[in-house]
This record gives C-alpha cells, sequence and structure tokens, in this order.
C-alpha cells in the first residue's frame, strides 16, 4: 500500500505492533503519523505525534477525532491480553468484560468516530 502523503492514526501506537507500524508509517513516506496511545508522557518519536486516546472511553475517543481530523487512515491496533488460569478463576468474567471493552468495543468507538472524518477524505 502506498501510504506517501497520508496522515495515519494508529490506536495501541506507543509500543509493540503499533510503534512498529508508525514507525513504519513515517519509512514509507507518511506526511503525518499520530500515535494512539492511554498516556503521552515520555513518548518520543521523530516524525510520530502521540495523541492520548483511551478506547474504553466514548469521549477520550472523540477528543482524538475532534483534535485529529485530518486523518485518511485509521489502524485500529490497540487491544490487551489477560490469559486467565482457568473458567472458574471469580475474576474471569470481569476480565472477559474488560478484555471485550477494548479488543472489541474499542474497536468500534474509535471506528464511529473516525468514519466521518474518513467517508469526507473519499
Amino acid at each position: 500500500m502506498n501510504i506517501s502523503e497520508a496522515i495515519v492514526f494508529i490506536t495501541g501506537a506507543n509500543r509493540g505492533l503499533g510503534l512498529a507500524l508508525a514507525k513504519e508509517a513515517v519509512q514509507r513516506g507518511a506526511k503525518k503519523v499520530y500515535a494512539g496511545m492511554r498516556s503521552i508522557e515520555n513518548f518520543s518519536e521523530n516524525g510520530i505525534v502521540p495523541i492520548e486516546i483511551d478506547v474504553s472511553n466514548t469521549q477520550s475517543v472523540q477528543k482524538a477525532a475532534m483534535l485529529c481530523s485530518d486523518v485518511n487512515i485509521l489502524i485500529n491496533n490497540a487491544g490487551i491480553a489477560q490469559p486467565d488460569s482457568d473458567p472458574l478463576d471469580p475474576n474471569v468474567i470481569e476480565n472477559i468484560k474488560k478484555i471485550l471493552d477494548i479488543n472489541l468495543f474499542g474497536l468500534i468507538r474509535a471506528t464511529q468516530a473516525f468514519a466521518p472524518i474518513l467517508q469526507k477524505k473519499c
């Protein structure tokens, strides 16, 4: 995919795969790369703009979308993994709710918030 001149927003981009995607976008000539993360404190990467976003919080997601209204590529990468020891763990339901809130509903929140912005770019 040619992303030169693209403006990219990547959720969960403070480390791991998200950060690697952000660095690769810069390398491939993206005009601007936003790295979405819960805490922007101490984040410093050349060519990458840190943006505070918590995909489990609708207001946070909407604020990030407002701040980054020039985006034309959204990469939903934010997610967590909390493997439970067994289904009888007393916290298994709460852990699954948290995983779904971030990994599934967070993706939906981000997509819904950025969809109007992305549709205008088509």
